[in-house]
């Protein structure tokens, strides 16, 4: 039963990590309630370009029954640095699960409640657009996005004692919003997602999962007009676990390739090429006391080289992030991170984070 509610988890989480603005965590089948907060500094040097942005998430996991239960998250942050200045609050995202054991599913239902910062200057809109970039990262890349509901379900099917077969589906509906002052009516285009999973155990340790994500995407409407096609886009994962008494290693890479894309240039549609990723990550949880456990993490990001603005960068990431127990029901946990790497033209980008957060379980 444990085996089959990992590959459920992992199948969410896995969705989840194809898509940049979602965040999913271990909460899901928990009975213990949690409240987070975590504040976080992350600071990158393109070039001579220089933009920073200081965030605090706050998360409230709340389970409901043995099934059930509900998850609340919003978060506020404000960047600088050699852009237009931009803070505010994002949106309030909310969600559900239900899991039906007897069938070894989990439905789940998400709502994003439109109260963050929207109607953007055009210079703080400039500095949207750079936040949202998949090579930064930033903790928090959007603010205000409209209301969005999105239904899912998970099923899980054993397949013998060592095997085990997952499939999921989500439906996104995005709703109209105003991402500029000056600017009409946005409606983005409208997504669904199917997701199929394996996990393999190899020994009574280690294991092996892999998963794919196949999403289409509609077209983007400003006041009624096609301004955009994002084109469909596939996202795999794979990876390996090991276990060893209270320490942890895992290594794995994902790979998210998206379709030709187009963009309005008047009354025509001109291709552009949204940029393929390579990630190869790995990790080594310690546990040093019941006080104090501690992740060495590593990761490589590849981007395809477009006309894109950020594209064909190779980076090199390390991190460290200690977790310190306080008691029972409260934990510190802690991130460092640097990131260094090369564009295709020679351009080069450097990054840092650090955090300090808290997490109280009750």
């Amino acid at each position: 039963m444990n085996r089959i509610l990992t590959l459920i988890f992992c199948l969410a989480v896995v969705h989840a990590w194809s898509q940049p603005q979602s965040d999913t965590d271990a909460d899901v089948v928990s009975q213990r309630g949690s409240l987070r907060l975590m504040p976080l500094y992350q600071n990158w040097s393109l070039d001579s370009m220089k933009v920073s942005e200081a965030s605090v998430l706050v998360s409230l996991y709340q389970p409901l029954s043995r099934q059930a239960a509900i998850t609340l998250r919003g978060a506020f942050a404000s960047a600088s640095g050699d852009v237009a200045s931009l803070s505010g609050a994002t949106d309030l995202q909310v969600a559900g699960s239900y899991y039906v054991e007897s069938a070894n599913m989990m439905f789940s239902l998400g709502l994003g409640i439109p109260v963050g910062k929207k109607k953007l200057t055009t210079d703080e809109f400039i500095t949207s657009i750079l936040l949202a970039s998949n090579t930064f990262r930033f903790n928090v890349s959007q603010f205000g996005t409209g209301f969005n509901i999105t239904p899912g379900v998970v099923w899980a099917l054993p397949v013998g004692d060592d095997v085990v077969l997952g499939l999921g589906a989500t439906y996104q509906y995005r709703g109209t919003f105003q991402p500029l002052a000056d600017l009409g009516t946005f409606d983005p285009g409208d997504e669904i997602s199917g997701t199929a999973g394996i996990e393999l155990r190899l020994n009574e340790t280690s294991s092996i999962s892999a998963d794919v994500v196949y999403t289409h995407i509609g077209k983007d409407l400003l006041e009624g007009d096609e301004i955009y096609v994002s084109g469909d886009k596939i996202f795999a994962a794979m990876q390996y676990k090991k276990y060893f008494e209270f320490n942890s290693f895992f290594v794995g890479a994902t790979f998210r390739s998206k379709a030709k894309s187009e963009v309005a240039l008047g009354k025509f549609l001109a291709p552009r090429l949204e940029p393929d990723q390579l990630e190869i990550l790995g990790a080594y949880t310690a546990r040093f006391s019941d006080a104090l456990s501690m992740q060495f993490a590593f990761e490589g990001r590849l981007f395809q080289k477009t006309s894109i603005a950020f594209s064909g960068y190779n980076m090199i990431g390390v991190g460290v992030m200690p977790e310190f127990s306080v008691s029972e029901n409260v934990t510190v946990p802690v991130r460092l991170k640097f990131t260094s790497g090369k564009g295709k033209s020679n351009g080069t980008i450097t990054g840092f984070e650090a955090g300090l957060g808290i997490t109280i379980s009750y």
